[in-house]
């Protein structure tokens, strides 16, 4: 067992001892703890890691769906597919900006050719990628799929 799912499974427990009707005095005896305050502490700590795991991990499934042959489409509905927040995306994007990635809004064709209506698209491209690179290859455009989103 990794230590987050040791963690989850421990404020899994203390939020079911809450669910009971248990004051956090019990819940902090029960869960092991000497005090309300380091069950508090304890608590917001974990509750930290586990975040920031969340979040490294929504990192690498960027960074790793951005190749040098292809783009990511982390617009409208990427936070939806990858089962986080708005935030938490920009959070990331921020994170891979500074690791040298770009993020660029495009102009891209609809996707019902009858309708001849451009869209834009906002892109993550791999560092040194420059904006008409992404304008010249359109195609190399991709979305992030479910199967790759473990976040």
């Amino acid at each position: 067992m990794t230590r987050s799912e040791a963690k989850k499974i421990w404020l899994k427990h203390a939020d079911e001892h809450k669910e009971q009707g248990q004051s956090e005095t019990e819940v902090a005896a029960s869960m092991g703890c000497s005090s309300v305050s380091d069950y508090r502490a304890t608590r917001a700590r974990y509750k930290h890691d586990l975040r920031a795991e969340e979040l490294a991990d929504v990192v690498e499934t960027l960074r790793t769906g951005t190749t040098a042959t292809s783009y990511l489409d982390v617009g409208f509905g990427a936070s939806r597919l990858l089962g986080i927040s708005q935030d938490r995306l920009r959070t990331a994007l921020a994170i891979l900006k500074e690791e040298g990635f770009a993020v660029y809004i495009v102009e891209a064709e609809h996707r019902d050719p009858a309708k001849e209506l451009k869209a834009t698209v906002k892109v993550l491209a791999p560092p040194g990628t420059s904006y008409r690179d992404i304008v010249e290859n359109k195609q190399k455009i991709s979305h992030i799929k479910k199967e790759d989103s473990n976040a």
